[in-house]
């Protein structure tokens, strides 16, 4: 959470700045010219396509976990990737209108998950039971073998926040109602459980 703070501010007040649309765009083009304008764009831009393969495939790992015969040959998965891919494509192409719909049933099934996993939390430590993964000792910190997992989360929690942040900060010219928008985004993504690395109640 310590190093997001300045993010958010930083992107509050790039918001204020430069209150048009573009947001990391505009923002580096403004500050530092054309070429940086660009290739900020283009980082931005390219772990999009990289999250879309890696998003389904973590789908992907979700159904095996559910069966352990399900998806076990490479091609079983290559087909499901597949065909994710092109759904996920044929709704790229709806109406904005059907578009929105989905992505606010999306965001409830989201808030639905995050507070099961925080009340699942909760109730794994107040039963007594210690924490599944181990903060006693700087050690513990260092990554490895034995937390990569967490520490995937951690860093895939953080990223998904930059879009948000961004959208946020593309706060229109006098409308001043919207420039808080970047803090509430901010507050909303480090309140989040996978910040404060809860256990997990998996052993």
């Amino acid at each position: 959470m310590t190093f997001f703070l300045p993010c958010v501010l930083s992107t509050a007040q790039l918001g204020l700045l430069f209150p048009y649309e573009g947001a990391l765009y505009n923002w580096t083009y403004r500050t530092l010219g054309t070429f940086w304008g660009f290739f900020a764009s283009f980082c931005a831009w390219l772990p999009g396509i990289l999250a879309l393969v890696s998003g389904f495939g973590t789908a992907i790992t979700y159904l095996q976990g559910l069966h352990q015969g399900w998806l076990t040959a490479p091609w079983q998965q290559g087909a499901v990737l597949t065909i994710l891919i092109l759904l996920g494509t044929a709704l790229t192409v709806q109406p904005l209108r059907v578009l929105q719909r989905v992505l606010n049933f999306t965001v409830c099934l989201l808030l639905l998950a995050l507070l099961l996993i925080t009340a699942a939390a909760f109730a794994w430590l107040l039963t007594g039971r210690a924490s599944a993964t181990p903060f006693g000792h700087l050690s513990d910190w260092r990554p490895g073998p034995d937390n990569f997992v967490l520490f995937g989360f951690l860093v895939q929690s953080y990223l998904g926040t930059e879009v948000p942040l961004a959208m946020a900060g593309e706060i229109p010219p006098g409308n001043a109602d919207t420039s808080s928008a970047p803090i509430y985004v901010g507050a909303a993504c480090s309140s989040s459980p996978a910040t404060f690395s809860p256990p997990s109640p998996c052993s």
